[in-house]
């Protein structure tokens, strides 16, 4: 696992996200609820303009959360970046992808979250 980080939406809402880091760079993000700080799956989307959860909080459910992740069996190519979208779960949800280039052996670095956790990270 990478640096956690908090971003402000342009309409002043709260992401807490963490990377997920190969070879020196974030290769996928996930996301926390700011309330409770459970990881929230993928295409799931808390309101929140305040931070209710503290930061030991999310990183003790952090260092949890890397331990239980797992990658499913089973991938979705995407044409116009040929690439392969492999599901990471967390207690049997799926809270990111991996990208994988269609040669089956690159791994495709997540460039905007890859700043973001440059820019924010703690």
């Amino acid at each position: 696992m990478g640096k956690m980080w908090i971003v402000r939406t342009p309409t002043g809402e709260i992401e807490v996200k963490a990377g997920l880091v190969y070879q020196n760079m974030v290769v996928a993000a996930v996301r926390f609820n700011p309330f409770n700080g459970d990881i929230l799956s993928e295409g799931a989307h808390v309101r929140a303009y305040d931070m209710r959860v503290a930061n030991d909080v999310l990183y003790e459910k952090l260092s949890d959360f890397v331990s239980k992740l797992v990658v499913l069996h089973g991938a979705e190519f995407k044409e116009p970046e040929s690439c392969w979208l492999v599901p990471i779960a967390y207690n049997e949800k799926i809270v990111t992808h991996l990208k994988i280039y269609v040669d089956g052996v690159h791994v495709i670095p997540d460039y905007a979250s890859d700043q973001e956790m440059k820019w924010y990270g703690r």
